[in-house]
């Protein structure tokens, strides 16, 4: 007689069912944890049990002090294109929100004036973004700009998009970048910032970008909320 499978895996497949009939829409909250011990009358940590294994499927995702989520459609990122956050997300269908948290005029860090390549006594424009598609908090953005180049940058414009300023404002023309991609454990503000766990991975990518004359115009390093996230690469063969 085949066994029954543990009581936590029955209450995930359950639970599984909503979510594939859409009776959990994507997005959406599941019920709390206290109601879903009701409704399956099963203990909280069976409950908690199942929600785990499903969060491991990718199918639910935990929001820090908010409650817990049917996984919608992750967002694509090539990693061979440098397209912005905006130009992702608009692909996408999502409404974009920046939040300025710091903007300040300051000597760069030995690391910054290397990745810009600067002189001694440039300074840089440091911009922290908190970046939004549809009202949720995806990424957390970085960014150190040339004051040489950028002499007009304004609060206000960095509320908008970065890129749009540089090609359409500034006539810039951006050619390319140089990308380093970090799994790491978010610090305690980036975690509440993404509203995620301290205890869940984040991607950070480090770049720097180049217009056409070869000058380096940004360095950035970006937090994404790696479970909103596909980040994929196409290869082509050499001919």
């Amino acid at each position: 007689m085949k066994a029954k499978s543990p009581l936590y895996q029955q209450v995930a497949h359950k639970m599984r069912m909503f979510i594939e009939s859409g009776t959990w829409a994507p997005g959406e909250a599941i019920p709390t944890e206290a109601q879903l011990v009701e409704e399956f009358s099963v203990s909280r940590v069976t409950v908690r049990q199942a929600v785990k294994l499903l969060q491991e499927e990718g199918l639910l995702w935990k929001r820090q002090g908010s409650g817990t989520y049917v996984q919608s459609e992750k967002i694509e990122h090539n990693m061979y294109e440098l397209k912005s956050f905006t130009e992702d997300m608009k692909r996408e269908g999502k409404e974009v929100t920046n939040k300025v948290l710091t903007f300040t005029l300051q000597p760069p860090s030995e690391k910054v004036r290397e990745a810009l390549e600067l002189e001694d006594g440039e300074l840089v424009f440091y911009v922290r973004r908190q970046r939004f598609a549809d009202g949720e908090p995806l990424i957390v953005e970085d960014t150190y700009l040339p004051l040489k180049l950028f002499p007009d940058l304004t609060y206000e414009v960095m509320s908008q998009s970065k890129y749009a300023y540089i090609e359409d404002v500034k006539q810039f023309k951006i050619a390319d970048s140089v990308q380093e991609f970090i799994p790491v454990l978010p610090t305690k503000e980036i975690a509440e910032m993404l509203g995620v766990s301290e205890r869940t991975p984040v991607l950070k990518v480090e770049l720097y970008s180049f217009l056409m004359d070869g000058s380096r115009f940004e360095f950035t390093e970006t937090y994404f909320k790696s479970e909103e996230y596909r980040f994929i690469i196409r290869a082509g063969r050499r001919h």
